[in-house]
């Protein structure tokens, strides 16, 4: 089932260009790709990162611990009353607000 993200996301908050990653803090795939892109960051794109919460996500269990940072990065909680269907990480970029590129589980 596919889920629109237009009622969980404040549209009119986020970036309609650059990068969109989804991630979950403890993918240890997420933790990976997440750190290699905060190092080879250089604020020129804008970045919207887009974190899945699961249960039982604990500070203790939390592997996601570097993330790209600055004003181009946006940062977005998903509710963890939905069951995100989404193998992280999954990266889309955006074009004037469409999705020209995707990829998922890398």
């Amino acid at each position: 089932v596919d889920t629109d993200l237009a009622p969980f996301i404040d549209l009119e908050t986020v970036p309609r260009e650059g990068l969109w990653i989804f991630y979950r803090h403890t993918c240890e795939h997420c933790a990976e790709h997440l750190f290699e892109l905060s190092s080879m960051d250089e604020g020129t794109r804008e970045i919207t990162l887009l974190r899945i919460i699961d249960e039982g996500d604990t500070e203790e269990n939390r592997l996601v611990q570097i993330l790209p940072e600055g004003e181009h990065v946006t940062m977005v909680e998903l509710p963890d009353n939905v069951d995100w269907v989404v193998t992280t990480p999954a990266e889309f970029e955006l074009e004037g607000g469409r999705i020209v590129s995707a990829r998922e589980g890398f």
